[in-house]
């Protein structure tokens, strides 16, 4: 599956009262295969989509229960209102591609993709997929208008604007994606329509991010404004997917779907970033490279300190994971902390929510983020019955499952993204070493047992850093243990500090306990898992007393023994003619 589905980000505030009315007896078991970081809360907010796509946050609701507090499109082109009190109403309807199998099929995957709001002229702008009245599958943009700012009130004055796409075919996976308000500007993204060539087209409003004034025209600030014709609208080019649209100070970030790798990155005014069919030209310029693919849809943004989430020391992106890689379907929400001055990821991405079970075809599409919180859509299931989700951080109210607590060493390699880097038994990374057994204690025992590497840890321990001074006693713990065991420590403690015998090494830190460590490592060496303090009690105990039974069972069967012969001595004196 090749998610072509985002939403747009927009901040608003949401009402404690109503949160607290969405959630229902009903939601546990609806949310009992969802997990979330430590001390992260997770609802029910609304119910009753069907296969919802996108959300967009009303900025200043009317004073009304029934004021609208936010937009949820589906993707056959229902756009729909939810109120303040929870209630859910359609707002609108656009015709929008009908397939003959419905998703999760891959012929159901086209259809109405993003949208986005201006909310002083009152404008909601609508993006999807059509069919023409030859049949042709086109992208659509449309525009409808409402109360300004409050959005109250019927959808009215729908304009549309067939000329942007009218002679680019579309595709499906490749189609029109989001779109974003910033300013006097409306972005809007869209797929290359499966035809790579035509990304690097000026002339083609495929592969493109676009940028166009509030009334549908080329804004006369693009970089290519000058050339007029189609040319004028292009904002950057050079693209295959990028579905996943933000803009952050006037900066547009994006991120993109690959073939096998997929890619964060800022979208600089007229540059090409040379999608020519090959994965290697989506790592071109990418801040960073997801692999395996994970499809991600929609991103959103988060400043250092002001957001619902729990505070990091940098501001942070937020990718919705549609599908983490072919044959494993594990959608979540990834966040992402970013430099935004040295325009750089700091860290590995980690999942802030992430479904636990295997359903096919289910993703998170719809990512909005409030004062309030991280509201989420999972497309899932099909028919009426679709929800809409919050998580923010409140240990008060902390979701019973959490991300990481209690998993095998599997999960453990899952949540930590080691398999980004590192392959093992041929799935994975290649950016990093593989962890096969063989190849791992190889490498690892060469370098560890060879009398060369005590005299590296003299050399480390001599350097006056802090920061190599504070992990001493890692190495110290490695040095100590000889054969298979320094191995395995090794392993544990490069998971625990990444530098601690490499000052360079390129390995991100993870904030992972001791015990996973350990799990981790165990795995990996195919070496049986170590037992806790508890599990080693009840074992001794247990053979004490089945010791303590033996003993007294022999005790018990000579005495008895003994027994029997005297009565047999009795017997035989009281009947002499009793044979022995």
């Amino acid at each position: 599956m090749r998610s072509a589905l985002l939403v747009p980000l927009v901040l608003i505030g949401w009402p404690a009262a109503f949160l607290r009315g969405a959630e229902s007896g009903r939601s546990a078991d609806l949310l009992a295969d969802w997990s979330v970081q430590e001390g992260y809360s997770l609802q029910i907010v609304a119910r009753g989509f069907s296969l919802p796509t996108a959300i967009a946050i009303v900025p200043e609701p009317g004073a009304d229960a029934k004021s609208p507090r936010m937009f949820v499109t589906e993707l056959r082109g229902a756009v729909k209102a939810v109120a303040k009190d929870g209630t859910v109403s359609e707002f609108t309807r656009v015709e929008t591609f009908q397939p003959t199998d419905e998703w999760p099929e891959d012929a159901g995957e086209g259809g109405m993709a993003g949208i986005c709001l201006a909310p002083d002229p009152g404008y909601v702008f609508v993006t999807y997929t059509h069919r023409d009245q030859y049949g042709v599958l086109r992208n659509g943009l449309s525009r409808f208008s409402a109360r300004p700012r409050t959005f109250e009130g019927s959808a009215a004055d729908r304009k549309n604007y067939p000329d942007l796409f009218a002679d680019d075919s579309s595709a499906l996976s490749h189609q029109i994606g989001g779109c974003v308000v910033a300013g006097d500007s409306l972005y809007v993204s869209v797929g290359d329509g499966g035809d790579p060539s035509a990304s690097r087209s000026l002339d083609r409003m495929l592969g493109k991010v676009i940028r166009l004034t509030l009334d549908g025209q080329p804004h006369p600030d693009n970089p290519f404004a000058a050339s007029g014709g189609k040319a004028a609208a292009v904002y950057a080019y050079g693209l295959r997917n990028p579905f996943g649209i933000t803009i952050v100070d006037g900066r547009v970030f994006s991120a993109e779907n690959g073939i096998k790798i997929d890619r964060f990155l800022e979208i600089l005014p007229g540059t090409d970033y040379q999608w020519d069919g090959t994965d290697a030209s989506i790592a071109t310029n990418a801040a960073v490279i997801f692999t395996p693919t994970i499809c991600p849809v929609h991103v959103a943004y988060e400043p250092k300190g002001e957001g619902p989430l729990q505070p990091l020391p940098n501001a942070r992106f937020l990718i919705a994971v549609s599908e983490e890689e072919e044959g494993e379907n594990r959608p979540g929400v990834l966040s992402l902390e970013y430099d935004l001055r040295q325009n750089m990821v700091i860290g590995s991405p980690k999942f802030v929510v992430r479904l636990e079970s295997h359903t096919p075809g289910q993703g998170i599409v719809g990512l909005a983020l409030s004062p309030e919180g991280l509201f989420l859509a999972p497309i899932m299931p099909v028919g009426p019955t679709g929800v809409l989700m919050m998580t923010r951080y409140d240990p008060s109210q902390a979701h019973s499952r959490i991300i990481g607590r209690g998993s095998g060493p599997v999960e453990l390699m899952h949540t930590f993204q080691c398999l980004k880097c590192h392959s093992l038994d041929g799935v994975g990374g290649n950016q990093g070493p593989a962890l096969d057994k063989n190849a791992l204690t190889t490498r690892a025992g060469s370098r560890l047992l060879d009398p060369t590497y005590e005299e590296l840890i003299k050399r480390i321990d001599a350097i006056p850093d802090k920061n190599i001074q504070a992990t001493s006693a890692a190495r110290r713990e490695v040095i100590a243990a000889h054969g298979a065991e320094r191995v395995r420590l090794w392993i544990v403690n490069r998971l625990l500090h990444p530098r601690f015998d490499a000052p360079n090494a390129q390995m991100p830190q993870m904030n992972i306990t001791r015990d996973q460590a350990d799990s981790i490592a165990r795995y990996l060496l195919h070496a049986p898992p170590k037992q806790s303090r508890l599990s080693w009690v009840m074992s001794r105990l247990m053979s004490r007393t089945f010791l303590a039974g033996l003993a007294l069972g022999l005790v018990g069967s000579v005495g008895l023994a003994a027994v029997m012969r005297i009565r047999a001595r009795r017997a035989r004196a009281g009947n002499p003619s009793r044979p022995d």
